[in-house]
C-alpha cells in the first residue's frame, strides 16, 4: 500500500509525503495502523503527514510524534490529532476537517464513507485543492510518455512543453496566456478524474525542452522564455464553470464562427456555445483548396466511378456542413472531412470534367477557442481572461 516515502523539511518543520496505491481498498484495510507503524520504523520527529495518491494529496494527518513511541493497543488511533481530507471528487471542491481531540477515530466513523457525520466540518469553499507538492510548494505531475518514459515534472513546466508543442511561438503574449491557461485546467482536471496525462493527440501534445530546441532552432532562448513568462504570468489561473474545471476544447482557425458543442459531440455543453470569430478571416492560412482526380474522389467516398457525381450540401446555423448527400449517399461533415482529410467540415464543391477542387475554410473542430482568434483579439489589445470569456460561455477564471 504504502510506495515510497519523502521528509521535507519547510520553515524548519519536518513534513512527511506518504505515496500510496489509489487502488487500495481502504475502508477494508487498518491505513492508519500500517501509517503508524511505517512512521515508527523510519523515526519520523514531525507533526504532519501528507497522503499522496496518483499525484495528489488526498489527507493531511497531525500527528503527536510522542505517541509513536509506544505503539499501544493494535487499536489505538490516539496519535493522531487532526485529519484534513482533500475531497477532490466533491462537485464543489470541499475539504473535510475532523478533529480527534484524543478519541478514538473508530467513534467518529469511517471517513473514508459517508462524510456527513457530525465529527466532519467543512473547511474551504471552491478552491483548488490538487496538492502534490515539491519543498518549493509546487505541484508535481506525472507523464506517460509514448516513448514509454514516465516523468516526474512540476506543473508548470509541464505546462511549458504544453504550450510550447499546441500553439505558434510567434502568437501575441495574451494569446499564449490563454493557451497556458487551457493547459493547465485540462491537465488539473484530468488528474483530478484520476486519469493518466499522456503526451499524445487525444490528450495534449507535450514537447521536452530537447524538441523544442530541435523545432525551434536559432529561436529557441527567445520562444522558450516568451511561453515561460506566459505560464509564470498566469500561474494557478484555470477556467471554472459551475464549481468545475471545464473541459476546455480549442482549434486552430475557426470559419469566421465557433461551432456548437451539440453539432459535434452530440451533446449540449453550455460553455462551449457558438460565437463570433470572424477575426479568424484575416488569417492568411483561413482558405485552402485541395485538388482531387474524380477517380480519386469516387474511391475515397466508394463510389461508383461510371455514375455522373451529383451532390446537395446541407449547412448548420455555424455555416459549416450538416451533412453531404453524394449520389443519394448520405455523409455527414464529419465523415466526409475525415474520409477526405479536410481541414474542417465548412467545405464547398466545385466539379469540372476531370478533377474535383474542394474549398475549406478555417482548420480544426471549431469547438472552443481558435487559437487564430485569440491572437488576433491579442494583437486588438485583449487581454487572456477577456479571451477565454469570449471563447467559454459563462465561465470564470
Amino acid at each position: 500500500m504504502i510506495n515510497g516515502y519523502k521528509i521535507i523539511n519547510q520553515n524548519n518543520e519536518d513534513i512527511l509525503f506518504l505515496y500510496i496505491d489509489f487502488n487500495h481498498d481502504f475502508k477494508n484495510s487498518n491505513l492508519f495502523l500500517t501509517i503508524k507503524k511505517f512512521i515508527k520504523n523510519i523515526n519520523f520527529k514531525g507533526k504532519k503527514i501528507l497522503i499522496v495518491s496518483s499525484g495528489i494529496i488526498i489527507v493531511t494527518i497531525f500527528i503527536n510524534p510522542i505517541e509513536i513511541e509506544n505503539l499501544g493497543q493494535m487499536s489505538s488511533y490516539n496519535y493522531i490529532t487532526k485529519i484534513i481530507i482533500h475531497d477532490f471528487n466533491n462537485n464543489n471542491l470541499i475539504d473535510y476537517e475532523i478533529n480527534i481531540e484524543n478519541s478514538n477515530i473508530k467513534e467518529k466513523g469511517n471517513i473514508f464513507g459517508n462524510k456527513q457525520k457530525n465529527s466532519v466540518n467543512k473547511k474551504t469553499s471552491v478552491k483548488q485543492n490538487i496538492k502534490t507538492l515539491n519543498q518549493n510548494n509546487e505541484i508535481i505531475v506525472t507523464l506517460y510518455r509514448k516513448n514509454g518514459n514516465i516523468l516526474k515534472i512540476k506543473l508548470e513546466d509541464y505546462i511549458i512543453g504544453l504550450v510550447g508543442a499546441q500553439i505558434p511561438a510567434s502568437f501575441n503574449i495574451d494569446a499564449l496566456k490563454a493557451q497556458a491557461v487551457i493547459s493547465r485546467t485540462y491537465a488539473l482536471k484530468n488528474i483530478q478524474e484520476n486519469k493518466k496525462l499522456k503526451d499524445t493527440t487525444s490528450y495534449q501534445n507535450y514537447k521536452d525542452i530537447s524538441q523544442l530546441r530541435s523545432n525551434w532552432g536559432k529561436n529557441f532562448n527567445k520562444y522558450y522564455e516568451k511561453i515561460k513568462q506566459a505560464v509564470n504570468s498566469t500561474k494557478g489561473k484555470v477556467i471554472i464553470y459551475n464549481n468545475k474545471y471545464i473541459n476546455p476544447l480549442f482549434h486552430l482557425i475557426s470559419n469566421g464562427k465557433t461551432e456548437d458543442s451539440i453539432n459535434i459531440l452530440g451533446y449540449n455543453i453550455p460553455y462551449l456555445k457558438s460565437v463570433d470569430s470572424s477575426l479568424d478571416k484575416k488569417v492568411k492560412t483561413f482558405e485552402n483548396k485541395i485538388y482531387l482526380s474524380i477517380e480519386e474522389f469516387c474511391n475515397l467516398l466508394k463510389l461508383d466511378i461510371q455514375e455522373p457525381i451529383t451532390y446537395e450540401i446541407n449547412h448548420n446555423k455555424s455555416g459549416r456542413v450538416r451533412n453531404i448527400i453524394i449520389n443519394n449517399k448520405i455523409y455527414t461533415g464529419i465523415e466526409f472531412r475525415k474520409l477526405l482529410k479536410l481541414r474542417s467540415t465548412d467545405f464547398s464543391i466545385n466539379i469540372n470534367d476531370n478533377d474535383v477542387i474542394i474549398t475549406t475554410h478555417g482548420y480544426g473542430h471549431g469547438i472552443g477557442m481558435s487559437q487564430y482568434g485569440a491572437n488576433e483579439m491579442a494583437k486588438l489589445g485583449y487581454n487572456y481572461i477577456q479571451i477565454l470569456k469570449h471563447y467559454y460561455t459563462g465561465v470564470s477564471i
